[in-house]
């Protein structure tokens, strides 16, 4: 489900691999997430904005190139995911934030807590990088709603998480990528 290059026209996302199975634009509107956040368009609906969801694209698919770098663009198939029912494909978002608190991109992916060794394909090993940024480059788990984020699982099902458990699957206190690294591997740097 990986973006397309910033070339092609019109530009595809996740949501438009998604929308022909569900059909229904209103699925891609996060109902609490601020209208800052719908900045991306559907490529079979211009005018039709979606945001508030974000994509787990350090893990799941990349379309970045990086000069020099033959790991990217990259997309993992379905038997790749080993634990799909621990593994987030789309979760809340409150994509990448500058120090004053205004959208600076990432509206439509989720970031792990650290850079996946995967990398995503920017020195800051985050969504963001540079002017994008505040104090993190993190495009961040947004919980709308009771201090939960809303999340889509690879196998379909979906429940909700309140943002510290993302960030530490396990429990032990220590920050690991096992929601979002595809083993439920809660060992740091994995």
């Amino acid at each position: 489900m990986m973006s397309s290059p910033s070339s092609q026209v019109p530009r595809t996302r996740w949501p438009d691999a998604i929308f022909p199975y569900v059909k229904s634009e209103q699925l891609f509107v996060g109902p609490l997430a601020p209208r800052e956040m719908f900045t991306k368009a559907f490529a079979h609906a211009p005018t039709i904005r979606y945001g508030g969801y974000g994509f787990n694209y350090q893990y799941l698919g990349n379309s970045r190139s990086v000069a020099g770098n033959g790991a990217f663009p990259f997309s993992i198939s379905d038997t790749a995911v080993g634990f799909p029912a621990e593994t987030i494909a789309l979760a809340g978002t409150r994509g990448v934030r500058r120090a004053d608190g205004s959208l600076g991109a990432g509206e439509y992916v989720v970031d792990p807590p650290t850079a996946s060794p995967r990398g995503s394909g920017k020195a800051s090993g985050f969504y963001g990088e540079g002017a994008e940024c505040g104090t993190s480059c993190r495009s961040l788990p947004a919980a709308w709603a009771a201090n939960r984020v809303t999340i889509a699982w690879c196998d379909g099902h979906a429940s909700t998480k309140n943002p510290g458990q993302l960030d530490d699957k396990n429990g032990d206190g220590v920050v690991d990528n096992g929601w979002f690294n595809t083993l439920a591997d809660a060992t740091p740097g994995i």
